[in-house]
Order: structure tokens, then sequence, then C-alpha cells
């Protein structure tokens, strides 16, 4: 976010001050939560981008970021835009904190222990684990926003994973990440074919395979 826009009066802090942490996320999963909320990141060039499919064709979202008023960032696709910016933070000298999205939505209590421990705190013995929704329409979310219920069903589904994404959305995003390391680095590998796809293809090639076998051996 860019401070000066959502809170009066403009922050101008000195970098050198700065200890940034930042939370990464699955990239598949992230995509479709930018078709939910897209905050400065505009990439709707395809039909389907204004529909439930998206963000697919993946190959044609291509992104400008105006999170600051006379800075305009472009990137080639929103998987472009992933791994170009949670690069950025990565390749730095600087100190910096990365944290997975699934492990605050998944194992908040200990993740946000060593994260108090990690910059010299600690936490409260009054843990109290947010339920209801932390986001709000005043805070640049637009779209639907999920309370923790409805995030623990979708995040932990591999068909919600997967959802709308063709296969050749798969091979574009692994294709365009995987270089910057990011997929092997958080755990976010995925396959270029939907799981369940594949096992239908390959139980109907078996299938069809049995059939000829069949064939071949019956009398004539």
């Amino acid at each position: 976010h860019w401070s000066p826009q959502f809170r009066p009066p403009k922050w101008q802090p000195r970098i050198e001050t700065v200890f940034p942490a930042m939370v990464v996320k699955d990239p598949l999963t992230w995509m479709k939560s930018m078709c939910r909320n897209n905050y400065e990141a505009m990439f709707r060039h395809h039909p389907q981008h204004r529909g439930d499919l998206c963000p697919s064709p993946v190959d044609e979202t291509r992104t400008t970021v105006r999170f600051q008023p006379t800075r305009h960032l472009k990137y080639d696709s929103l998987a472009h835009l992933y791994a170009e910016w949670n690069a950025a933070y990565l390749n730095v000298t600087f100190p910096r904190l990365v944290i997975r999205f699934e492990d605050l939505l998944f194992d908040t209590e200990p993740t946000i222990r060593t994260v108090c421990e990690c910059v010299g705190g600690t936490m409260s013995n009054d843990f109290r684990q947010q339920e209801s929704t932390a986001k709000t329409l005043r805070e640049g979310h637009k779209g639907p926003v999920n309370d923790r219920d409805k995030a623990l069903r979708l995040y932990s589904s591999e068909d919600e994973r997967y959802a709308h994404y063709t296969d050749a959305d798969l091979a574009f995003v692994a294709d365009t990440i995987r270089p910057f390391g990011l997929l092997d680095l958080f755990g976010y590998g995925f396959h270029r074919t939907h799981p369940r796809r594949a096992l239908l293809e390959l139980s109907l090639a078996r299938r069809g395979n049995l059939d000829s076998a069949n064939s071949s051996r019956a009398p004539r």
C-alpha cells in the first residue's frame, strides 16, 4: 500500500529505519484473490477476466500497478507481477521478514510467536484468534472478503486451488515464476495439469488400452 492515500498526515519514513515484513501467498490462489480485489493492479483485458473464469487466460493479464500517483509499474502478466514483486524482497542486502500466508492461516499462533521472537519481542499469553473478516471496504477492498472459516475451507481445497486454470495457464505460470526460485523456496510447486483431470485422462487412457486389448483377444 501507499500509506498516504489511506491515512493523514502523509507518512514519509526514512528507509533505513524500516524493517520490511511481507506476506507471500501461493501464486495460484493469489491470482484469484486479485480477481476479487485487484487493488491498484489493472489487468482485465480479456472478457473472461470479468467473470468466474478469472484469471484465465493468465498470459493475457498484462498488468499496470498504480500504487503511487506518479509511479506506474508495468508487468507482462499477473504471474510476472507475482514473480518480480516478491523476488524483489528476497534479492536485497538489508534485513527483511517474509511470512507465508498459509502459515498465518493454518498455524496462526506458532507463526505469530516466531514473528515476535524474530523482531525481539515476546508474544502475549492472551492470544485470541481472529475469526471474523479483518478487511473492510474502507481499506481498498471492493470485492468479496473471507472470514477465517471460509478461508480455511477455500485454501485447504486442492480443487479450489486449481479451479479455472487451464493446462496452458498452469504451464505459463510455472514457466514464468519457477526461474525466480519462489515456488521451491516457499513450497508452492504445482502440477502443470490439474491432478484430478490428469487422473481422469490416465483412467480413460487405461480403459482405452484395456478395451483395445480385449478387442484384439476377442474371437473373430
